[in-house]
């Protein structure tokens, strides 16, 4: 067995490999390779950190760990995309040897953290990482909201439709967060991939008051948030309804609602959201 940096590996190679790996996943797993090559975009993937597991001379790793790599709470973070193994290789050892290896790469490249999340029902998987010393830091729930069964047929006049939102504008939207959005969601994800989404902006006499981002063809709503001194006027519902009439999908997904976020959570629900599951933020630290 050899563990090899993934930095010279094909993506469309890496693909093949996920898609096995991901075959008997809880969650259906069935990406294209333009819709892998996103996600591993908006995720910041960084192959010279990304390890594979190849047995003898073969081409296509049967085993792997996917990493990206950016700031994140003012330290250098890998964070894990994805990590599998194809189901027949599996019980022999080779995801901890991807650890122990992956740990190795990670010290050259002197980062300080590892960050990646698990499905609170995946045990074994939340064992393994808890074992290689990764605690909780959040917990999450992932909400659905089907449009067709609960449409939003609204209208605001001062709403906008913009293809990305100003680095300037962060700033002030940032202070409308209940909680920090998950690596996925976060404004660096969302700006690797600005082309795949499309911006909702609500302003009252030029000022921002709330936005909304959704995936144009996914129906991903990665942050929807509205200042704290207008909540409670329907704003939320507004820039919703503006988000459900500019994506394709019929399904808007809220992937890595904070559990501590109350408001957040009752606003779903009251839209028809329903929880379809959870998830754990896990940390490790390296340095």
């Amino acid at each position: 067995m050899d563990f090899k940096v993934l930095g010279s590996t094909k993506l469309p190679i890496i693909h093949q490999a996920f898609l096995k790996a991901f075959s008997d996943y809880q969650v259906q797993v069935d990406l294209s390779l333009s819709d892998f090559q996103i996600m591993m975009k908006r995720r910041g993937f960084a192959p010279e950190i990304s390890l594979g597991a190849f047995s003898n001379s073969a081409h296509e790793p049967i085993g792997f760990i996917l990493n990206g790599l950016r700031p994140w709470d003012g330290k250098l973070t890998a964070y894990d995309t994805g990590t599998g193994v194809i189901p027949v290789y599996r019980k022999q050892g080779i995801t901890s040897g991807l650890f122990e290896q992956v740990l190795k790469v990670l010290a050259r490249q002197n980062v300080e953290q590892y960050l990646l999340e698990v499905l609170q029902d995946n045990t074994a998987a939340f064992k393994l990482y808890y074992n290689q010393g990764f605690r909780v830091t959040r917990t999450f729930s992932v909400y659905q909201l089907n449009k067709i069964t609960n449409p939003l047929n609204l209208t605001a006049n001062d709403l906008e439709l913009i293809p990305q939102i100003a680095s300037e504008d962060w700033k002030a939207l940032e202070a409308f967060w209940d909680f920090k959005p998950s690596w996925q969601n976060s404004v660096r994800s969302i700006h690797a991939v600005a082309e795949e989404f499309t911006c909702a902006v609500l302003r009252r006499n030029t000022k921002l008051i709330g936005y909304g981002i959704v995936g144009k063809a996914t129906g991903d709503v990665p942050q929807l948030a509205v200042c704290q001194e207008y909540r409670r006027q329907g704003i939320a519902t507004q820039i919703l309804a503006a988000l459900m009439q500019n994506t394709k999908s019929n399904i808007l997904s809220f992937i890595n609602v904070d559990d501590t976020s109350q408001s957040t959570r009752a606003f779903l629900e009251r839209m028809g959201s329903e929880n379809v599951g959870g998830q754990y933020e896990m940390v490790l630290t390296l340095s």
